[in-house]
């Protein structure tokens, strides 16, 4: 693809990691034709449960955006408000688009802000490809927050959350399923050190950060079983 390699050659690693989201979706999209929806996921979201019922629950939503309200009990209301406005109202680590023309000409807007620009600047109101998703709602129809609990929840928001296991599985405080937690800001050095670099000094963590890190440990062996020249770890001094 032609832009992702203009993108590789003129931006820096940030930057193209930020950008090439909507590229791809919609390179997937030329590509298949017959597909009815195209969803994209950050790799650091684990999934609990069936995600299923958010696409169920708002079948008519061209644009499906996962809220990215900051509740940290710690911060004060002007602290919560001002980095709400530098980061946006949203999450872009999990977005789906249908491929009617509402949400195929939301993506490739989006594509477009994304080439023009797609830098960290929060105090220009920019913050990577999350900044734009603000304005979606406001430009195209049909574009929807999320409203399945238990959808993209992260250190940004896990205050305001309660978490249990019933039946089997993990829950919320209203007994809704937890579909998938964010686990934005590991750094996997080797198996046995696996660090958390965002909010370092926080105490709170729930218990899902520990069944994540144990996770990761299993399939850490299982791949190096299967490759055992596999390498692909984060430097000691890797802390972005």
């Amino acid at each position: 693809n032609e832009e992702l390699l203009e993108l590789k050659r003129t931006r820096d690693q940030s930057e193209y990691c930020w950008t090439v989201k909507p590229v791809f979706l919609e390179f997937v999209l030329d590509g298949h034709p017959e597909l009815e929806r195209v969803t994209y996921i950050d790799a650091d979201l684990f999934f609990f449960a069936d995600p299923r019922a958010i696409f169920d629950n708002q079948p008519d939503c061209s644009v499906l955006l996962s809220r990215g309200d900051i509740v940290i009990p710690s911060f004060g209301k002007q602290e919560i408000d001002m980095l709400q406005r530098l980061l946006g109202r949203y999450n872009s680590g999990f977005l789906s688009f249908k491929t009617d023309s509402a949400g195929t000409d939301c993506l490739r807007w989006w594509k477009e802000r994304c080439l023009e620009e797609c830098k960290n600047a929060p105090g220009e109101g920019k913050f990577g490809d999350q900044g734009y998703l603000d304005y979606m709602s406001g430009l195209f129809p049909n574009v929807c927050d999320i409203t399945t609990p238990g959808v993209n929840i992260g250190h940004w928001n896990y205050g305001r959350h309660t978490f249990s296991w019933k039946d089997g599985r993990l829950v919320l405080e209203d007994g809704s399923p937890l579909i998938f937690y964010h686990f934005s800001g590991y750094r996997i050095v080797t198996a046995g050190d696996i660090r958390q670099i965002h909010e370092t000094d926080r105490t709170d963590l729930p218990f899902v950060h520990q069944l994540y890190q144990d996770i990761l440990k299993r399939v850490i062996g299982t791949v190096s079983a299967v490759c055992p020249e596999f390498s692909g770890f984060a430097s000691e001094d890797d802390n972005k």
